[in-house]
C-alpha cells in the first residue's frame, strides 16, 4: 500500500523498481536545488547557484529564471547518456579531502580520508591533514557540541595533523598554515565553478548568488565566494539538512 519511495535527478520520486539507476546519479545534490529553487522564487534571484559540500565532493548546479538547469542528454563524469538529467558538476573536494604539500605548494584531494579513519580530530587513528582539522583548529568548529555531543572532537590531533603534514613541509606556524589550507580548498572549488559557469555562459561578476549547503558548505562559503568573484552569498537556514527539505517538494511520478 505504500511502496518504498526513491529521489531521482528528474526532480521526481519514484518507486525502485521503476527507477533506473542512471535517474539516481547526483540525486542528493539535485534535492537540495528544488530548495534553492524555493528559495530563487522567493527572493527574485535570476542566477542562483548551489554548492552542496559532503565529506568526498562539491556539487554544483544552476538555477536560472526559476528553472533547474538540465540537459535533455545528461552526463555522468564526462560520458553522455541518452536520459535527461540535472547539469551537476563534482568537484573532488569536500570536508574529508587529504591534504598535502608537493613542491613547496599545498594541494588538496581528490582522494579523501571517508568516514573511517575520517578526519585526524575524529581520533579514529586518521593521521591525514583535512580541512575539517582546520576548522577546529580556527575556532569554526565547537568540539564540544559536535554532533549533538555524541561526538568529542580532538583538537590536539587536527594541531598534530596539520603540523607535520602542512605546517613544517612549509616552514611556518599551524595558525598559519590552517589559513593557507582554506584559501588552497576554496580555489580548488572555486576553479570548478568557473568551469562550470563557462560552460553555461554565466558571468559570475552580474547578478549571480552562490548559495552553500551539505554538511561543509556553510563552513567557508565566503572564502569560496571571494576566491570565484561572486558578490553575494547565502546560507540557508536549514543548510545542513537541505537536500532532504528539498525532497517534500517533489511530485511522484
Amino acid at each position: 500500500r505504500n511502496p518504498l519511495l526513491i529521489y531521482r535527478n528528474d526532480g521526481y520520486a519514484g518507486r525502485v523498481t521503476k527507477t533506473v539507476a542512471l535517474k539516481t546519479y547526483s540525486s542528493g545534490p539535485r534535492a537540495g536545488m528544488d530548495s534553492a529553487r524555493a528559495y530563487a522564487s522567493f527572493y527574485d534571484f535570476s542566477s542562483y547557484l548551489t554548492l552542496d559540500v559532503g565529506g568526498t565532493t562539491s556539487d554544483i548546479g544552476l538555477i536560472r529564471n526559476g528553472e533547474v538547469v538540465a540537459q535533455d542528454h545528461g552526463e555522468v563524469e564526462g560520458i553522455e547518456c541518452s536520459l535527461p538529467l540535472s547539469d551537476i558538476v563534482s568537484i573532488g573536494v569536500g570536508g574529508g579531502s587529504i591534504f598535502r604539500v608537493k613542491e613547496g605548494v599545498i594541494r588538496v584531494g581528490p582522494d579523501s580520508v571517508g568516514s573511517a579513519p575520517g578526519p585526524a580530530c575524529f581520533g579514529m587513528g586518521g593521521k591525514q591533514a583535512t580541512i575539517t582539522d582546520a576548522f577546529l583548529v580556527m575556532g569554526l568548529l565547537d568540539p564540544r557540541t559536535y554532533f549533538g555531543g555524541e561526538m568529542r572532537l580532538d583538537v590536539e590531533l587536527a594541531r598534530r595533523a596539520i603540523q607535520e603534514v602542512i605546517a613544517e613541509p612549509l616552514n611556518i606556524e599551524v595558525e598559519q598554515a590552517t589559513h593557507r589550507m582554506l584559501a588552497a580548498w576554496a580555489e580548488s572549488i572555486a576553479d570548478g565553478i568557473h568551469r562550470y559557469a563557462d560552460h553555461n555562459a554565466l558571468d559570475l561578476s552580474s547578478g549571480v548568488t552562490l548559495s552553500a549547503f551539505g554538511g561543509g558548505g556553510p563552513m567557508a562559503v565566503l572564502a569560496v565566494a571571494e576566491a570565484a568573484g561572486i558578490d553575494t552569498a547565502l546560507v540557508p537556514r536549514l543548510s545542513a539538512v537541505f537536500s532532504a527539505h528539498g525532497i517534500g517538494f517533489s511530485d511522484i511520478a
